[in-house]
């Protein structure tokens, strides 16, 4: 049962950029969330700096990502590491933009009955 309910939590994450829906985000994520990693230019060969976004740079990124439609269908790759009463641990892959691959660790915390993402660890797959 936690379990469906926290894969239904993290699959709002990648659905929000898909949509460009800000409302999952709000209804999904907790008011002090973050997201922090790193991209790899796949054009100079380099990976980027580290970067970190919190809620309101979420959702600005949520606002614009698939603007051009550039991200295909959802197809997600994922691997729940654990379970605790209040944490849980959650990993990710899926194609982000046509042939470019990230892999997501995804933090959750339980908040009364629901559970919210708290924290992404992020980075593309070469």
């Amino acid at each position: 049962m936690e379990q469906n309910k926290i894969m239904t939590v993290v699959k709002s994450y990648p659905e929000a950029f898909k949509l460009m829906d800000t409302s999952l985000i709000d209804k999904n994520f907790t008011k002090n969330a973050s997201k922090t990693g790193v991209l790899y230019d796949y054009e100079t060969k380099k990976w980027g700096e580290l970067t970190n976004a919190n809620i309101e740079e979420i959702k600005k990124w949520v606002t614009v990502h698939n603007k051009e439609n550039s991200m295909p269908d959802i197809h997600i790759k994922s691997q729940i590491i654990d379970i605790q009463d209040k944490i849980a641990l959650v990993k990710i892959e899926l194609e982000w933009i046509k042939n470019i691959k990230g892999s997501d660790y995804i933090l959750l915390v339980k908040k009364g009955n629901e559970w919210l993402i708290d924290k992404i660890y992020y980075q593309s797959i070469i």
